[in-house]
């Protein structure tokens, strides 16, 4: 959407100028995002911006580990669609059993399992990299959950989250 794109153009920029001196050292930027369009998109506005300011050309990693959670049958269904899981719906959106999920998909509990193995094949991959990560938010939040929230900044909708951690950066 154009709000979306929006979005995405100023939390660029502002990504841009967080990483600036590194971008502009040649320093190697790993760029990151889930297998998800919106992820994707959002994470080219960035690697263009990049491009137009100094010539680099960072290469972007699509990577299923970074996909958000996954709701199973619930997948990309309407409210209306979904009526007949509307008990699981609400015990998952008020937080009230981390280990609710519906047929074929995943608890947040599994997530946080899933990110903490992906996170440390992460930490392994690109030991002292600049690893910047386009995802989404229960995604997020797992992470949040596995980092003690001490190191994670989510600047929320305004098109810019940061993590810092581990034992790559």
């Amino acid at each position: 959407t154009p709000l979306g794109f929006q979005q995405a153009q100023e939390g660029a920029e502002k990504l841009y100028e967080e990483l600036k001196e590194k971008i502009e050292s040649g320093e190697e930027i790993i760029v990151i995002s889930s297998e998800m369009t919106r992820a994707k998109d959002t994470a080219q506005v960035f690697i263009n911006l990049v491009r137009e300011r100094t010539g680099r050309n960072l290469e972007l990693v699509a990577d299923k580990g970074a996909n958000e959670i996954s709701f199973g049958v619930l997948n990309n269904k309407t409210e209306e669609e979904a009526q007949e899981f509307k008990d699981i719906i609400e015990r998952y959106r008020r937080g009230l059993d981390a280990t609710v999920k519906a047929p074929g998909g995943e608890s947040f509990l599994e997530l946080i399992g899933r990110v903490k193995q992906w996170a440390e094949q992460l930490n392994e991959k690109y030991r002292n990299k600049t690893v910047v990560l386009f995802g989404h938010g229960t995604f997020l939040g797992a992470l949040r959950v596995l980092l003690g929230d001490q190191n994670i900044i989510d600047q929320g909708r305004d098109g810019v989250g940061e993590c810092r951690g581990g034992a790559g950066q």
